[in-house]
């Protein structure tokens, strides 16, 4: 007969929700992660593999979020992270670990740690709950607007280490944005042991009346948007616990004078994003005119189920897309996946161009596919985006893909994949979209896109550095003058230039202005039946020339019956 503390170890037993098995470094990164957010979050809490909190202070108003893709689909909530590190500092150092997830604890395994259990909490009472993607949309995302990108830069690692020392050295809670003394188009980062108040006294008195030490790093750009003079705004200094990698800070300003900031960095192999509001500040506190408009709630769109056909879009060239990013700053105004994200209520037309990297989506185990997999196909590769990319990317070849890799391309991050993945040669493709070579018809269309003699080099530079090459001119931005590109890039393509129309001109509609209007006739024009048909006979007969489905439909071409058969 069973003893009841057997009938209740076998009931929770059933009741196993997750169990996984985590690697010696994985378990490093976690515990790296909680060691750094332990003194400003009391509680964890992880929904689906992901964090995404508020520190202890919520006035602060700071956001910590990451994704751990060796917990996949793993929930569950543990109180004082202290204690909770502390309890697990022995393992994972030469095993593997094994997580148990029940309903009412999480269990770590290892041989040489032996069996650690923990009582899970209700997330309902947890200090620093999980945060929604809704949430974070209404009550920050939404609140940016992209054309007020006010600060961007770098901060290298060595200098993140140094504020850290510095913020401790001055007992300061704040990096603070200053413009210099004689230029509000430029400024520094600095740390001091001043308020936000003692900092408004020091602008009207003589700071030789205050006792202020100061630390100061110079930005390595001009401010996109000039600070008014005599301003400030500050920035929680919880970013400089993350000092593992480079810092990457994007501020934005708002009509009443609040600056949100979107900070990225990694620790180890985890990417991390930092979510910040704070306010411009001054000897006078006078908003600009407007006010931020107050975010509406989401409201759930019932979706259908569409089965696309065979052979359509990125499937023409292979059977399975692979994305880690959310909007693309590129923002090209003819964007398929901007227009669907917006329509879908995914994003909004301001929050596109931010470039949201998801974590999970970066470090996730990829598997062998039967044939060609595309990279990326709804956002580009940018320097902001990098690591995430460069990670994604060594994820499939190593799982013995053949990667396409589909890009409108900027030269140091061409660079580097050329020599970063040498050895991969054979696996990848480059296909990098070159619609026109005039940079006025490229920058409307694409306006933050490289331009042509960028793209040019850095298709001669993976030509030359040995890797197989190939061009999409789709959409074709300029028709009349495509022969003249196909000639000035053939040189350089080991593979093929593919030729396609620019799709879906109606969603345009017919109330934009007066150049969007003209650009549009343009295009039309240059893809009409017969200008295609004109376009086809000079090239048909040249090998490396191919055409993309809409083309075929005109021309008369057969289309591919499986995905991915157009290579």
């Amino acid at each position: 007969m069973q003893s009841a503390q057997q009938a209740l170890s076998n009931e929770d037993a059933s009741r196993t929700v997750k169990k996984v098995e985590i690697s010696p470094k994985q378990f490093k990164d976690f515990k790296s992660f909680l060691n750094i957010i332990k003194s400003e979050f009391n509680d964890f809490s992880m929904v689906d593999g992901a964090f995404r909190s508020y520190c202890n202070d919520r006035w602060r108003k700071c956001i910590v979020e990451t994704g751990f893709p060796f917990f996949t689909d793993i929930s569950f909530t543990v109180c004082n992270i202290k204690t909770f590190l502390k309890s697990i500092s022995t393992h994972g150092e030469k095993f593997p670990v094994n997580v148990t997830v029940t309903e009412s604890k999480i269990t770590f395994e290892d041989l040489y740690g032996g069996n650690i259990e923990f009582l899970t909490a209700n997330p309902e009472h947890s200090d620093n709950p999980f945060i929604s993607n809704d949430d974070l949309d209404s009550t920050f995302l939404a609140n940016v607007d992209t054309e007020k990108l006010m600060v961007k830069d770098a901060v290298p690692q060595v200098v993140v280490s140094k504020l850290k020392l510095m913020r401790g050295k001055l007992s300061s809670k704040h990096i603070c944005i200053n413009h210099d003394e004689n230029d509000l188009g430029s400024g520094f980062l600095s740390i001091s042991n001043r308020s936000e108040e003692s900092i408004k006294t020091q602008r009207i008195l003589s700071s030789a009346m205050i006792d202020i030490a100061e630390y100061g790093v110079r930005l390595n750009r001009p401010f996109l948007i000039p600070m008014k003079k005599n301003h400030f705004f500050n920035l929680d200094i919880l970013p400089t616990l993350f000092n593992k990698d480079d810092l990457y800070i994007k501020c934005y300003l708002t009509d009443d004078e609040k600056i949100f900031a979107i900070l990225n960095t990694k620790v180890n192999d985890l990417f991390v994003n930092i979510y910040l509001e704070s306010k411009l500040c001054g000897e006078t506190e006078v908003p600009l005119e407007g006010s931020v408009k107050k975010s509406k709630g989401k409201s759930k769109e019932k979706r259908k189920r569409v089965t696309k056909a065979v052979g359509t879009g990125t499937q023409e060239w292979s059977i399975k897309s692979i994305n880690c990013c959310s909007g693309c700053s590129h923002d090209c105004r003819y964007c398929y996946a901007k227009e669907k994200a917006i329509r879908c209520k995914q994003l909004t037309a301001n929050q596109w161009p931010l470039e949201r990297i998801r974590p999970k989506d970066v470090t996730k185990r990829q598997r062998k596919y039967d044939g060609q997999v595309m990279f990326p196909s709804s956002h580009d590769i940018t320097p902001n985006n990098f690591d995430a990319c460069l990670t994604v990317l060594k994820n499939l070849l190593d799982a013995g893909n053949r990667v396409l890799v589909v890009s409108k391309p900027h030269l140091n991050c061409i660079t580097a994949i050329c020599e970063q993945l040498k050895a991969f040669k054979e696996q990848i493709l480059f296909r990098f979209t070159i619609g026109a070579c005039d940079d006025r018809i490229l920058s409307y269309w694409e306006p933050n896109a490289p331009a042509f003699d960028e793209r040019k080099t850095s298709l001669i530079h993976a030509y030359e550095s040995g890797f197989q090459t190939s061009i999409s001119m789709e959409p074709m931005l300029d028709a009349p003058n495509i022969d003249s590109l196909i000639s000035e890039l053939l040189p350089y393509v080991t593979n093929a230039i593919w030729i396609g129309k620019m799709n879906h001109l109606g969603r345009f509609g017919n109330n934009g202005d007066a150049v969007l209007r003209q650009s549009i006739e343009n295009i039309k024009s240059g893809q009409s039946d017969d200008a295609i048909k004109a376009i086809y006979s000079r090239h048909r007969d040249n090998p490396k020339i191919k055409w993309k489905k809409e083309i075929k439909k005109v021309v008369g071409i057969p289309l591919a019956k499986m995905n991915g058969m157009d290579m």
